[in-house]
C-alpha cells in the first residue's frame, strides 16, 4: 500500500542521509521507522491496558452512563491512590 505523508524538512534530510549511509531506499527507512514506532506503541498499550485496567475503564464508563460522577478533587484523590498502589505493586 502506498501512502503520502508530510514530514518536517530536518526529518526528511535525516531519513535521506540514513538511506544513503545504509544503501537502502528512503521509503524503506521511513517504513522501518513507522513500523518500529507502531510495534513499540502496541507493546506499550498491551503492557498498560491489562484486563484489570480495561475492566476498570468499563466500570467507570458504566457509572458515568448511570449518572454517577465524581468531583475533580475526588478524581485526583482516587487517581493518586491507584497510582501509588500500582507503583507499590511494580516495586515488589
Amino acid at each position: 500500500m502506498r501512502i503520502e505523508v508530510t514530514i518536517p524538512d530536518p526529518v526528511y534530510a535525516e531519513a535521506q542521509r540514513l538511506a544513503a549511509v545504509h544503501g537502502v531506499s528512503f521509503d524503506m527507512v521511513v517504513a522501518e521507522a513507522v513500523q518500529g514506532y507502531v510495534q513499540d506503541d502496541l507493546s506499550t498499550i498491551e503492557r498498560n491496558f491489562t484486563p484489570d485496567v480495561l475492566a476498570a475503564l468499563d466500570r467507570a464508563g458504566a457509572e458515568a452512563d448511570a449518572g454517577q460522577v465524581m468531583t475533580f478533587e475526588q478524581y485526583e484523590r482516587e487517581s493518586r491512590m491507584k497510582r501509588d498502589a500500582w507503583l507499590r505493586d511494580r516495586a515488589s
